[in-house]
């Protein structure tokens, strides 16, 4: 971040994401330009692919995962506080609630949006030309604020203009998508597997290739990846023991758990918990 703008902008690929689970203080959106990852934020996991603009709060606690052969390549712009402030202060306290509010960070895929700039370009195109200049900008400081102010403004409007249903619908997806919702719970994760193929309606092997289709992974590997997920969030933001978590997430195992989550995170979940645990502050 640079202390002088309050900005910063980065172009990025599956080298030099950061994996890991994290937070800041500040605020970022970020633009898929190419190929997928998955992003894992508020115990929930999805698969980004071109076009997908998300909006993520100090709030939010989120990283990624690569895809097995897959490369991504996204935009990344930070802002302070104080610069989404000021525009949230001129747009209104609807526009307001409507990225700050949901649990989730917005997302939307501008790709699926039947929206058009101009006769030649679409919105995706659009914006992806807007900050592809930033690569060749000259100017002043102040001029570079000025402009990322614009584009700030600019991204903005996307979410609080162009409504979520706009988005092309696909039938398959979207029973896909109401079903790992409806693993976002600590009962159904700790039944795993069983629950998703119920919520699901299909056989084992379907819900294989559908998985394999839109999230190029298994059922199998999508129950170990959230159960991770959520244990990492219980390890940093709760006091009970790592049993007691093993348990919570479908391990009667705690050597298993633990053999589990080293594999995913690289430190065992006691390391995991002395890193990055949330201090309480009543």
């Amino acid at each position: 971040m640079d202390m002088d703008l309050g900005f910063a902008f980065r172009f990025l690929n599956t080298n030099s994401m950061i994996l890991t689970m994290h937070t800041h203080n500040y605020y970022e959106y970020f633009l898929i330009v190419s190929g997928a990852v998955v992003h894992m934020v508020n115990d929930t996991e999805t698969i980004l692919s071109p076009g997908d603009l998300i909006f993520i709060r100090p709030k939010d606690f989120h990283g990624y995962r690569l895809l097995p052969d897959v490369d991504c390549d996204m935009i990344n712009i930070s802002f302070r506080a104080v610069h989404f402030d000021s525009l949230l202060a001129y747009l209104g306290e609807k526009q307001k609630n409507q990225i700050s509010d949901p649990a989730m960070p917005p997302k939307i895929n501008l790709i699926n949006l039947n929206v058009n700039v101009n006769d030649s370009h679409s919105l995706f195109e659009h914006l992806l030309r807007e900050h592809e200049v930033m690569n060749f900008y000259m100017g002043d400081d102040q001029s570079l604020l000025l402009y990322l102010k614009m584009l700030l403004f600019e991204t903005v409007k996307v979410f609080v203009n162009v409504a979520p249903d706009h988005e092309k619908p696909d039938s398959t997806n979207h029973l896909l998508t109401a079903a790992l919702e409806k693993m976002n719970s600590q009962t159904a994760l700790e039944e795993g597997l069983p629950a998703l193929i119920r919520f699901m309606g299909v056989s084992h092997g379907h819900l294989c290739r559908i998985m394999k289709e839109h999230l190029h992974t298994t059922p199998a590997q999508y129950i170990i990846d959230k159960r991770m997920i959520y244990a990492s969030n219980m390890l940093i933001r709760s006091d009970l023991n790592i049993l007691s978590i093993s348990q919570l997430v479908g391990y009667q195992s705690l050597s298993c758990f633990i053999s589990t989550f080293k594999k995913k995170y690289e430190m065992t979940p006691s390391r995991y918990r002395t890193l990055y645990r949330i201090p309480y502050i009543g």
